[in-house]
């Protein structure tokens, strides 16, 4: 999981742009399938270039701040096993008054760095977006995702902070819980799990409808797995049946972004969600109907949380908004 090398800065703006995929009367897009790095370039490609003022890398979050603005990004420090060896920031005290531009390039495009170094360079990324702020409305994500979930086959690809109550509102877990179960010999089984008598069944499941399908599946790390959760690894086995997919941002710096595309239904919905997530309306030119994010409105306040080791809750100067395109959930 680790980023491909960038081609370099030479190349013009045009160049770095990805043609915009056609949009359907349900709001759905037919996605332009790109790498992972073709979508950072493109990112790259609307960034300011200008002078970081101040980094801090704290235990659960990275912040900087440049001349254009402010912005965090999740540390995924903790989230993998300790497997790590020497430094995770081999920028330390490199950082402050170069251009943005060159340490995204150093951070996050080559393809030796650690995960806390991309993460470290998307945060000097999105520091450096100059997105019009009209784009940005105040619904927060677990409102987009009840709105355009409800009735349908949602998965997360990541456990958000909500991801208990947004199950528990969607519908359970999105699993088919009402079809009868075969034994081997292609018996009914009662509710003890014996056959309840020796009538004969044909050998074959129930083909659940979409109604019985409908709900939240949370597809997280393995070691990071909570109640109700399933493995990310298992997530490819129901991605072309997903209606509404919603990725945490921080597959930007940690995944196979282009994997994952590459296997979603292309009528399916796509939600970008986190602090992570670069607020640019170009994120809708590449199938994302809604990004949510958070803004920075008081970088002091951030700054010294982030050092202070705050978690999201704690962090004080942040604004939760969404940036979505005119969508409906598919009747």
């Amino acid at each position: 999981m680790t980023s491909e090398s960038n081609e370099g800065r030479s190349q013009s703006t045009a160049s770095l742009q990805t043609p915009a995929a056609s949009k359907d009367s349900n709001g759905s897009r037919s996605r332009p399938h790109g790498e992972r790095r073709n979508l950072l370039r493109a990112l790259l490609g609307e960034a300011a270039d200008c002078r970081v003022l101040d980094a801090r890398m704290g235990l659960f979050w990275n912040a900087v701040q440049t001349e254009v603005g402010a912005a965090i990004t999740a540390n995924p420090y903790t989230w993998f096993p300790p497997s790590l060896e020497g430094p995770i920031n081999r920028w330390v005290g490199r950082l402050l008054g170069r251009s943005s531009l060159e340490l995204v390039q150093e951070l996050l495009m080559e393809e030796d760095r650690q995960p806390c170094e991309r993460a470290l360079g998307l945060a000097v990324l999105n520091a450096s977006l100059q997105a019009d702020s009209t784009d940005w409305g105040n619904e927060h994500f677990e409102e987009v995702i009840l709105r355009l979930g409800r009735g349908r086959r949602v998965a997360t690809l990541g456990h958000f902070h909500l991801s208990a109550e947004l199950r528990q509102q969607l519908g359970g877990t999105g699993q088919v819980s009402n079809r009868q179960e075969l034994g081997e010999t292609g018996h009914e089984l009662g509710e003890t799990g014996q056959v309840p008598n020796r009538q004969k069944v044909p050998n074959r499941q129930k083909v659940p409808n979409r109604q019985e399908l409908a709900g939240l599946e949370v597809f997280e790390l393995s070691h990071r797995m909570r109640p109700g959760d399933q493995d990310v690894r298992r997530m490819q086995e129901v991605l072309p049946e997903i209606e509404l997919l919603a990725l945490t941002a921080t597959v930007l710096y940690t995944a196979d972004l282009n994997a994952i595309l590459a296997q979603v239904n292309p009528n399916a919905q796509l939600i970008l969600a986190g602090p992570s997530a670069p607020l640019h309306p170009m994120l809708h030119d590449w199938g994302f109907c809604a990004v949510s994010g958070s803004i920075v409105e008081e970088p002091a306040a951030v700054l010294r949380g982030v050092s202070e080791g705050a978690t999201h809750s704690q962090l004080k100067g942040l604004r939760k908004v969404t940036m979505l395109r005119d969508v409906h959930a598919p009747r």
